[in-house]
């Protein structure tokens, strides 16, 4: 599920914000302390606030407008599946009244074939918590009304007689709604401790969290430890967490080190401040749903800037299928967000408006950091900036430095405009080098030191070493090739062609696992790649220097889906970056070490 856009009407400072289109990944919103970034954020939750829009015209509140929220929401037909199966003994089911449809089986039909689709789209309103149809239907009295329901493993409908015409879907689509939303606002009081239950859907302030974080540490520790591993990067005096039985409750224990010998030398959660609860919090649904809206207002209130922007990095990184919808008036988020859609909200006498920010345009970023109170260099600034070959590896570089255990909170990747003039023996490159180093120096003033990454491509090793002189060692070359000469897996190949495919046809994962292995095998054969072999080592760490990855993966989309989905650098290796990231993180080791090596040069 996603919110594709919003609109808020009569509502808080609001009379009418019109349409805001945002993000399917990162949205941040920001402005200055009571400008209604928390109004907007808070009507994402379970139920709308009732806040009627007040001004010096009317503030009695019998004649003030009814708030309304409006959203276009972007579904699969598994999300309405799931909430009918998962709430079916609670008597909810898709209600039908329309004469179009008279029939059960023409019901049954309907519905059954909303379910298999993985694209639809539906726009509502609400007043309170309930969604409803932004245009009704007329008061067209149908001659049948059904409902399609779950009930004991059987999809059923039910006739319910004459009805007037109304469709079920917003109320189903609340439903989902309130399943897949989850707003995270500053907590007053801390989590640490509830009673026995099972555990099931996070409250929405986190109240039951002893409860969730026991059954994952009982039912999947793995995601457990992944879980305290992130908190471990976010917090450097947090060394562990534990949730144990205290005075017949679960408590959520806070350990400073890594090793838990006695139960005195940790503390309950309760004791350690809203901003770690809430992290925990945060990480939980990322980590544990497939796909939310992590609606988080206010992130750098409770959030120390440089926790923040290491939890900001790790969402990105790690938990991108998520949408994530942030307020702030830190300029360490708008830094972090560098890849999210900004926008700014201004307060005028009672009135508020939204505007997206063009982060081209630099009169409005000027505008916003202005108002926000810092300047530009305080968002754009960083300590360390790391010059790469393209925007893939501006993409993928921070996503393997978030895997180390390397400080990433001071590091900027990135993209060179045009490597050539580097590789060029007629440009003098040293003199490029100054360019770049000046550069630097203008949009980050308080950078230490610059390093500078290229693929090795079709450079001798003579050249690559002269170079690396002339920049007095600040120039790194890729180990291989290009990026993608790491990415040659067939299983992570396979399953970013899926995630692509799926939405016009069913695909068999195995198959196509078996047909790219058999077609990697085919083209590597091939002298076009720079590194023929037959068979192919895919472990031969000589045979991978050489093989040109780009133009494979490349080729290989091309011949296994049948001409039907190209190959996109800048989208797909970052797709399978982020996939082996997931599934298989070993085999981007040797990636790793590389980006962290480039990093040590920058900081020393």
């Amino acid at each position: 599920m996603r919110i594709s856009k919003f609109r808020l009407q009569h509502y808080g400072p609001f009379i009418d914000s019109d349409w805001i289109e945002l993000s399917n990944t990162m949205n941040i919103f920001v402005g200055e302390n009571n400008s209604g970034k928390s109004a907007v954020l808070r009507s994402f939750g379970d139920n709308l606030p009732n806040l009627p829009h007040r001004n010096s015209q009317e503030w009695r509140a019998e004649y003030l407008p009814m708030p309304v929220h409006s959203v276009v929401v972007d579904y699969a037909g598994s999300d309405l599946e799931s909430v009918l199966r998962r709430y079916a003994t609670n008597g909810v089911g898709w209600f039908f009244a329309t004469p179009t449809m008279d029939r059960p089986e023409m019901v049954e039909d309907f519905a059954r074939s909303e379910l298999e689709k993985q694209n639809s789209s539906v726009a509502m309103k609400r007043h309170t918590g309930d969604f409803e149809q932004i245009e009704k239907i007329g008061p067209v009295f149908s001659v049948n009304a059904f409902t399609f329901t779950f009930s004991q493993g059987n999809w059923i409908v039910q006739n319910h007689g004459g009805h007037f015409s109304r469709d079920g879907l917003p109320s189903l689509m609340t439903r989902v709604w309130q399943d897949n939303v989850f707003v995270f606002q500053a907590l007053r009081t801390s989590p640490g401790r509830m009673n026995y239950g099972s555990p099931g859907k996070l409250d929405q302030n986190a109240s039951n969290l002893a409860v969730q974080l026991n059954g994952l540490q009982g039912d999947r520790p793995e995601i457990f430890t992944k879980l305290v591993g992130h908190l471990v990067s976010i917090f450097p005096t947090v060394g562990n967490l534990s949730v144990s039985s205290a005075d017949g409750m679960l408590e959520i224990r806070v350990w400073s080190t890594r090793e838990q010998q006695r139960r005195e030398f940790s503390f309950s959660l309760d004791d350690s401040g809203t901003g770690l609860a809430q992290a925990i919090a945060i990480l939980f649904v990322a980590m544990t749903y497939d796909n939310a809206v992590l609606v988080i207002d206010e992130i750098s209130s409770y959030l120390h800037p440089a926790a923040a922007k290491a939890l900001l990095r790790i969402l990105q990184s790690n938990y991108p299928q998520h949408q994530y919808i942030i307020s702030t008036h830190s300029p360490e988020i708008l830094n972090a967000g560098r890849d999210a859609k900004i926008f700014w909200i201004r307060k005028s006498g009672f009135e508020s408006n939204i505007t997206e920010v063009d982060l081209t345009d630099l009169r409005t970023l000027r505008d916003v950091t202005g108002q926000l109170g810092v300047s530009m260099t305080d968002v754009f600034a960083a300590e360390h900036i790391i010059w790469v070959d393209g925007e893939t590896e501006e993409a993928c570089f921070p996503m393997l430095l978030a895997q180390s255990s390397d400080d990433t909170r001071s590091v900027l990747f990135i993209a060179l405009l045009h490597t050539g003039d580097f590789h060029d023996k007629k440009v003098r490159a040293d003199k490029v080098f100054q360019i770049y180093e000046r550069l630097t120096g203008a949009t980050a003033p308080v950078v230490s030191k610059v390093a500078f990454n290229f693929d090795s491509d079709d450079l001798s090793p003579e050249r690559q070493i002269d170079l690396q002189k002339r920049s007095d060692g600040r120039i790194h070359f890729l180990p291989r090739r290009n990026i993608e000469s790491y990415l040659l897996h067939s299983s992570a190949i396979a399953r970013v062609i899926a995630s692509e495919l799926e939405h016009v046809k069913a695909v068999d994962i195995t198959q196509l696992e078996s047909e790219v292995a058999s077609a990697m095998l085919e083209l590597c054969a091939d002298r076009r790649y720079g590194a023929p072999a037959d068979p192919p080592n895919f472990s031969d760490d000589e045979w991978l220097t050489r093989v040109d990855g780009a133009k494979l993966i490349a080729d290989l989309f091309l011949r296994v889906t049948e001409s039907t989905l190209e190959y996109r650098k800048t989208t797909h290796s970052v797709s399978l970056v982020r996939d082996l990231l997931q599934h298989e993180p070993d085999l981007l080791s040797g990636l790793t070490e590389y980006v962290v090596e480039l990093v040590s040069v920058a900081k020393s």
